[in-house]
């Protein structure tokens, strides 16, 4: 049976049953309260995806807001074992790294000394300078890897008592974005540099040798 017979007997009745027209009128009702029924059960279910997705992407904004409010501080260096890991970059010329966008920070109690490196990382072209307190810092060392990748590297980085922050500067890019690898080494005590015993007696015997000398003139 086609579906407008079938709609056809709904509404009249089926051919040579007679009479059957008022029980297909209650059974036309009740389809359609069901169908109202069906009808209202999906706009609730609509409503409540609707709450659901709003629910989402309220969720979503606040943990992405935690998240950049989580790094608007910079990375703490523990002074005992250093740090390292990596870096993110957009590319931009003259720009810090993106992520940690705040950089790293150190504090020491005296003056010590720091080993600071960087190589860049996948694709060679970059390089970067390295930030002290918002000046550039010079490398000791800079050279290339076997792939060509940017390295490089400060020894005994003078650091006085206090708290000092960190950054990478890109001074050359390949890409618009890209990544690297950092190392912070942990600290030494800098001690103030005392001559050998050999220099110092070697010191007293020339100044007593220029003594004599000018007492014998004399």
């Amino acid at each position: 049976m086609s579906s407008r017979c079938f709609c056809v007997d709904i509404f009249y009745g089926s051919a040579g049953e007679p009479g059957n027209g008022h029980k297909n009128s209650n059974r036309n009702r009740a389809i359609r309260d069901g169908m109202i029924f069906v009808r209202n059960q999906a706009e609730d279910e609509q409503v409540v995806t609707w709450r659901r997705c709003m629910k989402s992407v309220l969720v979503f904004t606040l943990t992405a807001l935690f998240a950049m409010s989580a790094h608007a501080v910079p990375v703490t260096i523990d002074p005992d074992t250093g740090a390292s890991g990596f870096f993110d970059f957009d590319g931009t010329i003259g720009s810090t790294q993106t992520n940690p966008a705040d950089g790293w920070a150190i504090s020491v109690d005296s003056d010590s000394l720091i080993d600071i490196s960087v190589t860049d990382c996948c694709v060679a072209g970059d390089a970067f300078a390295l930030m002290m307190d918002g000046a550039v810092t010079p490398w000791d060392d800079v050279d290339l890897t076997g792939s060509n990748n940017f390295v490089g590297q400060v020894d005994d980085l003078f650091l006085s008592a206090g708290t000092h922050a960190f950054d990478f500067q890109v001074t050359e890019s390949c890409c618009t974005a890209g990544s690297a690898d950092y190392s912070f080494s942990e600290v030494t005590e800098a001690t103030a540099t005392v001559p050998e015993p050999g220099a110092m007696a070697l010191l007293v015997l020339g100044l007593v040798g220029l003594t004599l000398y000018r007492y014998r003139r004399t």
